[in-house]
């Protein structure tokens, strides 16, 4: 694609072929009106996770597809980051056993734009007892980023790259470790903390399919 793009969203997924082509359908209309990319990254996927993402980009929708052989999602976020990435004004990453709900993006994007401290957002789960109990938290305090759906600047990933800082591989909580990366600016020892650096979105929401 010619052109700097609103959105690249990374799709990760791992045999979610049970799940995925709802996933694949909520992040098509979510994007809606965007100059965007999805970018399916399945990482050690064995199942037909890749022959449902191959019909979504023959429907028209605008869907990219890597191939990864080995099932780690901190190697799949590390590729994505240095590697795939087409140039965009803001990323995102969404799990493939998730749909996103329609205004997800573009709140992500307004709240990016209105709150120039923030280097990462992230979205709040509709349901899943853990997660619900994690929303208030989220929205009124940061400092929490959910793996199933969130969004970052490009010049904080452009920041880490130029820096060679990479999830460790086989780590299970990159998520976890990609908040501290943005809560601290990259700069654990010399920055404290900062929850404000990531930020929760009301509007930005994902369901997890049973």
């Amino acid at each position: 694609m010619a052109g700097l793009l609103d959105w690249d969203v990374a799709i990760y997924c791992v045999n979610e072929a049970g799940r995925l082509r709802g996933c694949l359908a909520s992040v098509a209309a979510a994007l809606a009106g965007s100059a965007a990319r999805i970018s399916v990254i399945l990482n050690g996927s064995t199942d037909e996770s890749i022959t449902i993402a191959r019909e979504a980009a023959g429907s028209g929708a605008p869907v990219a597809i890597f191939s990864i052989a080995t099932a780690d999602k901190s190697n799949a976020m590390n590729q994505f980051y240095y590697n795939i990435r087409a140039p965009a004004r803001a990323y995102a990453g969404v799990d493939g056993y998730v749909e996103v709900g329609p205004e997800s993006f573009r709140a992500m994007q307004a709240h990016l734009q209105n709150n120039p401290h923030a280097l990462a957002v992230t979205g709040v789960a509709l349901n899943g007892r853990t997660m619900k109990l994690a929303t208030e938290p989220t929205l009124r305090k940061g400092g929490q980023l959910h793996g199933p759906l969130h969004a970052l600047r490009p010049e904080f990933l452009d920041r880490m790259v130029a820096r060679g800082i990479r999830q460790p591989f086989g780590l299970y909580c990159g998520d976890g470790l990609l908040c501290s990366m943005a809560a601290h600016d990259l700069d654990p020892i010399g920055t404290r903390w900062d929850d404000t650096r990531v930020q929760g979105v009301a509007e930005a929401t994902y369901e997890f399919r049973r």
